[in-house]
């Protein structure tokens, strides 16, 4: 695991995830990822547990490049829920360890949040607001990053989403200014 960078978190064996935010949407889902309003800072605290601030009206999707070290890999990423529920991200399934749905990287530039299993492209925000029931509230993802063809359990990364005042007091790093509606990225969408 590297250090990370201002607004990313790299993984290893090149993969780059980036945390994009967005106002909260009527209904808590999305059919695609929405304008980004920034990047989310990510730090490490004193125990060296790496953490994400989200204000209460905040929600993200998750944005993946790679650097030129990039290795064909495979990424599956779980959220624990607010209900203590284990949920896969890429499926919307229990979390089962052993059959997890997995990102072929490179190949794919981003999870929008928690799929929502049916017909259509349909995700729940990553969110981690009060104002949401329990169930839907996100309060960790971990990324189980293993390179294509290695069937081991690879390397595992746990990302604690917390409020503002929490991320500053544990990694002195300041959380980004309120969102802006009118500050959304514009122009093309990256493949």
């Amino acid at each position: 695991m590297k250090e990370a960078r201002p607004g990313r978190l790299e993984l290893g064996r090149g993969v780059i995830l980036t945390f994009q935010r967005f106002f909260y949407p009527t209904g808590g889902s999305v059919d695609q990822p929405p304008a980004s309003l920034g990047a989310l800072p990510v730090g490490r605290n004193a125990l060296g547990a790496w953490l994400l601030p989200l204000a209460d009206d905040e929600c993200f999707w998750i944005g993946m490049s790679e650097n030129r070290e990039l290795a064909p890999a495979m990424l599956a990423v779980r959220a624990e829920l607010g209900d203590a529920a284990l949920v896969d991200a890429v499926t919307g399934q229990p979390w089962d360890a052993r059959d997890a749905g997995e990102l072929a990287l490179p190949g794919t530039a981003w999870l929008a949040g928690l799929r929502q299993p049916g017909s259509g492209p349909l995700w729940t925000v990553f969110s981690n607001s009060s104002l949401v029931p329990a169930a839907q509230r996100c309060i960790s993802l971990t990324f189980r990053l293993r390179a294509r063809g290695d069937h081991g359990a690879g390397m595992a990364t746990r990302l604690e989403l917390v409020n503002y005042a929490r991320f500053f007091s544990e990694t002195g790093i300041r959380p980004p200014a309120p969102m802006e509606a009118d500050a959304a990225y514009k122009g093309w969408r990256l493949p």
